[in-house]
């Protein structure tokens, strides 16, 4: 379910709802083909063991097999044109919805396709979707209209100012932190008890 979610971060048709809240007159100096609609950063996390099992509480008492294997993770920041965004983890879970309702995250996800403008002409065409990062790789790929463009660096290079990728990935930290924040603040509602009147 994870991998159909992360599917929707780079769709045809996302882009075409971003591009038709824009409209024509979204930023005319920038040619149509290279005008950036989203950026998605993905970043490599450490692998979780996981146990498969047919009988899941034979296996934790002990008295059944069961097969354990490692499950790549990663962390996706998507921010979109339109002030949109998403964060998604390959494990489950995340945050979707109209999130550019909330302006601090629309500012944010709009600052994360204006850091990455510049750059399109130094990342790489991609003609497909690119495959989670390994650990500690971060992972920036561009979506314009017509094509995809990425590039990734060991996450201890990106961090520093004079990397290519820096700005993006401080634009994406500072989305994150605002996505965080309002998950955060949408699980603190949830556990408040209810008051009946």
């Amino acid at each position: 379910m994870a991998g159909d979610l992360r599917d929707l971060l780079y769709a045809k048709e996302r882009l075409e709802e971003v591009a038709g809240m824009l409209g024509p007159t979204a930023d005319a100096s920038v040619a149509e083909d290279k005008r950036v609609l989203g950026v998605v950063v993905e970043i490599g996390l450490q692998p979780s063991e996981v146990m498969m099992a047919a009988d899941a509480q034979a296996v934790a008492s002990g008295t059944g097999p069961g097969m354990t294997f490692m499950m790549p993770e990663a962390v996706m920041i998507a921010g979109y044109a339109n002030g949109d965004a998403r964060l998604l983890r390959s494990s489950g879970g995340g945050l979707l919805g109209d999130l550019y309702t909330f302006p601090n995250i629309a500012e944010a996800a709009k600052a994360l396709c204006a850091a990455a403008q510049p750059l399109i002409e130094k990342l790489s065409p991609q003609s497909e979707l690119p495959s989670l990062p390994a650990v500690d790789i971060v992972q920036v790929t561009v979506l314009t209209m017509k094509q995809r463009y990425s590039s990734e660096a060991p996450g201890p290079e990106v961090i520093k100012p004079g990397h290519m990728l820096h700005a993006v990935y401080a634009a994406a930290s500072n989305l994150f932190d605002q996505l965080r924040a309002l998950q955060e603040q949408a699980n603190a509602q949830k556990e408040q008890p209810s008051v009946e009147k």
